[in-house]
């Protein structure tokens, strides 16, 4: 099960052909800050889950094209990357450390959102 935001950091679960709202599965944990609610859908998971389960199977799917898919975790404290992520086919041999860098989290964009 895969958790998300979509258009003004509404709540979902993402499916491949769209996304089904949470906010009502969660409301009791919203603060009005994605961050945190984000984070304690994560620390609360295995008790939503029943819930969740039940809307993703029976809630209403809003179709992937009519919605704007924000990212996961909108503030994260932290960005670490790895060259690994940016050299696909490339392989690694052990002979060579695999090279780490930090991202601004202001760096953290949702899906087809423009890199400024």
């Amino acid at each position: 099960m895969k958790i998300g935001f979509y258009d003004d950091f509404r709540p979902c679960i993402v499916k491949e052909e769209g996304v089904v709202d949470i906010t009502e599965v969660v409301k009791d944990l919203d603060e009005g800050v994605p961050q945190l609610l984000m984070q304690k859908i994560i620390t609360e998971f295995e008790g939503l889950r029943p819930s969740l389960q039940q809307y993703e199977s029976s809630g209403t799917l809003i179709p992937t094209d009519k919605v704007r898919m924000r990212a996961p975790l909108p503030r994260p404290g932290k960005v670490l990357c790895g060259e690994g992520n940016y050299m696909e086919g490339v392989p690694i041999t052990p002979k060579k450390p695999l090279r780490t860098f930090f991202k601004s989290p202001d760096a953290v964009i949702g899906p087809g959102d423009t890199v400024v």
